[in-house]
């Protein structure tokens, strides 16, 4: 049943069902203990898609730690732990702990199932998004290229949502590289399946279809067609979540608030950020890296109205979130953005100094978590150099006239 409510996307209902079937466990005295560990992987695949990632990773380790102490080292059931992890470490923002967790998953597969097995491919598709997170975006491509072959190997009819899902994020890394047209084709291929499968036409991954499509559509400044796109991603939701206030809301009203922003309507675009944060009044994950996003979004909004105590109040509030979330030993790259931003809004600000000062510490968290040639390296690299340039020039100003005009003593 929670498994049901799971695919469903009734995440709520999976997690009380889930929560359920564990209590129950425990009250029998012979109980396998596999059967607990299978209770708190479901559990932590729950608070995994909550954000909840503290929570699933504790639900993880339980699960792992059962079965690490019955299983072969090499059995294919800890696959679906090290898989886990390293979801769960890309939500933190250890990029480089879930590459671990995935190649460890990667090596047990090899070593003990075949090589089209369907487990393959969910990791080369978490792979490929882990990949894309890091800027390799050839990588990336390559990943998501395996992970649609064997899925078609397998045959599309038990698990053509997940296809779907896999033509979808595959266009997504074509749009990450700018390439739309290929983006686009990608997203034919996912909404010929949904046109030929009538319950998918309500489902929760047409609606996160129609939200890409809208996004090339709205890079490429078709707006009215992206606001369609987001419109009818609304109008999916609508009919499949219990709430207006549900989360998944808030990935319909960030793009529609960004295109009216993009348009300088952003009295508009400011009412849509405003509804995002409704969905959150009342969430469990008030610290989640979307909030996070939402609240540097709207401080983009501010600095382009030119408010910026407002800018710097809300990008403060978003690093606020992330260097929360962060921890010795791992770096997030979303921070990256917010040191841009407020890099951005000091120097609107005339206070060079601290423009400085978020433009060299986000070059330095890039350099750290990215890879050499990804974009937001070379737009740190180039805002770094440009606020240096500025600054020695003003110097040299300051020094001519101080040498044009210089300061009698005072005898």
């Amino acid at each position: 049943m929670a498994l049901t409510c799971f695919h469903t996307c009734d995440y709520s209902t999976a997690l009380d069902f889930y929560h359920l079937s564990l209590n129950m466990k425990r009250t029998i005295h012979d109980l396998d203990p596999l059967d607990l560990a299978a209770s708190y992987s479901g559990i932590s695949s729950v608070l995994e898609t909550f954000g909840r990632y503290d929570e699933a990773l504790a639900n993880t380790e339980q699960s792992f730690q059962i079965r690490s102490a019955i299983l072969p080292k090499l059995h294919p059931d800890l696959i679906i732990n090290h898989n886990q992890f390293g979801l769960i470490y890309m939500g933190l923002g250890n990029l480089n702990k879930a590459l671990k967790h995935y190649e460890k998953a990667l090596e047990i597969q090899q070593l003990t199932l075949p090589e089209n097995h369907k487990t393959l491919v969910t990791l080369n598709s978490n792979l490929s998004s882990l990949c894309g997170d890091l800027g390799n975006y050839d990588m990336a491509l390559e990943k998501m290229e395996r992970a649609i072959d064997i899925q078609l190997q397998l045959g599309l009819e038990a698990r053509e949502v997940d296809t779907i899902t896999m033509y979808s994020n595959y266009g997504l890394i074509w749009a990450e590289k700018l390439q739309y047209d290929k983006a686009l084709e990608q997203y034919q291929l996912a909404l010929d399946l949904v046109n030929q499968n009538q319950p998918l036409i309500n489902h929760s991954a047409h609606a996160e279809l129609r939200l890409k499509i809208g996004q090339i559509h709205a890079q490429k400044t078709n707006y009215d067609e992206a606001l369609n796109c987001f419109n009818q991603a609304i109008d999916i939701y609508n009919k499949i979540l219990s709430s207006r206030n549900h989360q998944d809301f808030v990935h319909c009203y960030v793009p529609i608030a960004d295109v009216y922003q993009d348009k300088n309507d952003y009295e508009k675009s400011l009412e849509y950020y405003k509804l995002t944060l409704d969905c959150f009044r009342n969430s469990s994950s008030a610290e989640d890296t979307v909030l996070a996003t939402i609240y540097a979004n709207i401080g983009v909004l501010y600095e382009n109205m030119r408010n910026t105590p407002a800018a710097l109040y809300y990008n403060e509030k978003a690093l606020e979130i992330l260097l929360k979330l962060s921890t010795d030993d791992a770096v997030r790259p979303d921070l990256v953005p917010i040191y841009v931003n407020l890099a951005g809004v000091y120097s609107i600000d005339k206070n060079p100094l601290e423009a400085l000062k978020y433009s060299e510490k986000a070059l330095e968290t890039a350099l750290k978590c990215l890879s050499t040639d990804h974009p937001l390296v070379d737009k740190c690299m180039k805002l770094v150099g440009k606020l240096r340039k500025e600054q020695e020039e003003q110097a040299a100003t300051a020094a001519a006239r101080l040498k044009s005009n210089p300061i009698c003593p005072i005898l």
